[in-house]
């Protein structure tokens, strides 16, 4: 027997930080997609009308017209959310409620992967032909789950705690 009884006992030592993290409230979540929202129109809609005017000899179908314009759409989004979300784990909309995307297991601000992840669902599941627009709204449903995580943080392995 290898037990030695006067040795010290061993432990994990390990702080999860997410236990002292409050998980965001699902109305200071849907409030920030309101704000980012509500920021993305006011950049992407006058982007699509100027460049209306300068393509309006050329015809596009309409599903790819909307694939351009959501392609157009993620280039801005990531063009003013970028920072934010790698410096501070968050969209203009959750820095002002004061909310952020950290990673599930670590418990630190969600980088990488994670973020691809959980944007990259966000984003193009609604571009999938028939069934998109149904994805996309049980993805939002899922916040009335008991973990109040949709889908796409479900896929990422992220929270929204409070900051």
């Amino acid at each position: 027997m290898d037990n030695n009884v006067f040795e010290a006992p061993e432990s994990d030592l390990t702080i999860d930080e997410t236990l002292n993290m409050e998980k965001a409230d699902r109305g200071t979540r849907l409030g920030a997609v309101i704000i980012d929202t509500i920021v993305m129109i006011f950049l992407v809609v006058p982007i699509i009308l100027f460049s209306e005017i300068f393509t309006s000899g050329i015809y596009f179908d309409g599903y790819l017209s909307e694939v351009l314009s959501g392609l157009l759409g993620i280039v801005v989004f990531a063009l003013i959310n970028y920072k934010l979300l790698v410096t501070n784990g968050q969209t203009i909309g959750k820095k002002a409620l004061n909310i952020r995307i950290i990673d599930e297991q670590t418990g630190k601000l969600a980088r990488g992967y994670s973020l691809l992840t959980r944007y990259g669902f966000y984003f193009f599941v609604v571009y999938i032909p028939f069934v998109g627009w149904i994805i996309s709204f049980v993805n939002a449903l899922f916040i009335f789950g008991d973990e109040k995580k949709c889908i796409h943080d479900k896929l990422a392995n992220t929270i929204v705690v409070k900051t």
